[in-house]
């Protein structure tokens, strides 16, 4: 640079859905508005085109919700499965109700935790277990995530039960945190 700084202006509220549009497409942008968007993610800049069906993300989000709606009783009924003690876990069911670009294939998961406090630290075990959808928005997989992430070969029963003696056995994830400043002096 010789010297010169370019002061950056802020965008004016007038200028935001043009700004919106530009970075994310018309389409994308007319699908915050409520409007029906073709299926796809061509619309989003920079992104390959990841289905080449035509629906609008209104019946897709509808049919993932049904196929999650649909499996929750076989996925709550195997998850205990993961635990050594099965009834201190929660089991929580989160239905995407928006296609991420950045995982177009995931409708929703279940999260499963077991917390535990202390007096001076807490932790957090948890297992996620992710539906994957296939171009159609069909279920395709499940995705197992704990200590490592681990992936069945269809939504049947017996592979879910794989999936999870697999993932049981690598362990959960594990977050955990001081309650209080443990260090004494500056």
């Amino acid at each position: 640079m010789n010297g010169t700084a370019i002061a950056e202006r802020p965008v004016n509220a007038a200028e935001q859905p043009v700004a919106m549009r530009h970075a994310f497409g018309a389409d994308a942008y007319a699908s915050r508005r409520g409007a029906p968007v073709a299926l796809g993610l061509d619309q989003v800049a920079g992104t390959p085109r990841a289905y080449g069906v035509t629906v609008t993300s209104g019946e897709r989000i509808a049919r993932r919700r049904a196929a999650l709606t649909a499996l929750d009783p076989l996925v709550r009924r195997q998850i205990p499965g993961l635990w050594p003690a099965p009834a201190l876990a929660q089991v929580d069911l989160t239905i995407y109700d928006l296609i991420f670009p950045a995982a177009v294939d995931t409708g929703g998961h279940w999260t499963a935790t077991v917390a535990f406090f202390g007096v001076f630290a807490h932790a957090v075990l948890s297992y996620t277990v992710a539906l994957v959808f296939d171009e159609a928005d069909q279920p395709h997989h499940f995705a197992i995530s704990g200590a490592r992430t681990i992936t069945t070969a269809d939504t049947s029963a017996a592979a879910l039960a794989a999936g999870i003696a697999a993932a049981a056995a690598a362990g959960p994830l594990l977050t955990g945190a001081w309650n209080a400043y443990v260090n004494v002096g500056i």
